[in-house]
């Protein structure tokens, strides 16, 4: 949700030349164009709000009239909403209510002219509609009041206004305050931006140097089987060894074929002992 300004009528007519002067509009006005940069620095929604008097016999602020463009100095720039009103309540019969809500604005920094009135009127809706309203005491203007002959100052009809207001509707707070406060709100903020970017940074270290001492651990362990550890043969090869080593006992029992040539020669050399049938046969044939 954001904050939005909201410039009430700073108009022509309203300044010293005008039809209708306020007392100290300019020093007012001076204010204003201070919050106004200050909005504008940090790209914020500004609202220019422009009174237009319909009536034909109107005494100042009359349409299409110099007495009712906005103040040079607080004039829109491009891109600046401006709504145009015919009632003192900024919200009655415009689309201000709209705008606000497309920008998701929840709260409004209000000043302007005439505090007794259109201010009034603007911030009383402003704040049954759900926004917070922050009015800026020395940035909203208006003019002495007559009472059943009684003339009241303009700036005691000033005090008391912003003093009924400030008990319901609105944090009343001047301008200067208002700056400091919201500068000092910035400082904060970016304080806890790079207290917040510190301490990611920190973890990020962390996290690296982590990460560092898991991957020195992961080669730790694959350099291990290599120069220290030996794999334990398996069951299976234990058993194949024996029968290894019996084929290498077997080898001189297959060269036994060869030695025994000698026991060949001896059979060779017994075969005339199986003559000697022969032999016998011929003895009885000398005897006759």
């Amino acid at each position: 949700m954001s904050t939005t300004l909201l410039m009430v009528g700073f108009q022509t007519d309203y300044f010293k030349s005008g039809k209708m002067p306020l007392k100290g509009t300019k020093r007012a006005a001076k204010k204003a164009e201070e919050l106004l940069a200050w909005f504008r620095e940090q790209n914020l929604p500004v609202v220019h709000v422009q009174q237009i008097n319909q009536e034909e016999k109107a005494s100042a602020l009359q349409a299409d009239s110099k007495g009712a463009a906005f103040h040079k100095a607080l004039a829109p720039a491009e891109g600046e909403k401006v709504v145009q009103k015919h009632y003192p309540n900024s919200f009655q019969e415009t689309d201000l209510a709209a705008y606000l809500k497309s920008k998701k604005t929840s709260s409004l920094v209000v000043a302007g002219t005439m505090t007794h009135l259109d201010i009034d009127v603007t911030v009383k809706a402003a704040k049954e509609l759900g926004y917070d309203c922050t009015l800026i005491s020395d940035a909203c203007v208006t003019k002495k009041l007559t009472l059943e002959g009684k003339k009241v100052k303009a700036d005691d009809v000033q005090l008391a206004y912003l003093a009924a207001l400030q008990t319901t509707y609105a944090q009343v707070i001047s301008s200067g305050k208002f700056l400091k406060k919201q500068a000092k709100e910035a400082k904060k903020q970016l304080k806890e931006v790079e207290a917040e970017n510190k301490q990611q940074a920190k973890e990020a270290k962390k996290q690296i140097k982590e990460a560092e001492a898991e991957n020195r651990q992961q080669e730790k362990k694959a350099e291990e089987p290599k120069a220290v550890k030996k794999p334990r043969p398996s069951r299976a090869k234990t058993a194949q060894k024996p029968a290894a080593a019996k084929t290498t006992q077997e080898k001189p029992a297959q060269e036994k074929p060869v030695q025994e040539k000698p026991t060949e020669e001896i059979l060779v050399q017994e075969k005339p002992a199986q003559e000697k049938p022969v032999q016998e046969k011929e003895e009885p044939a000398v005897k006759a």
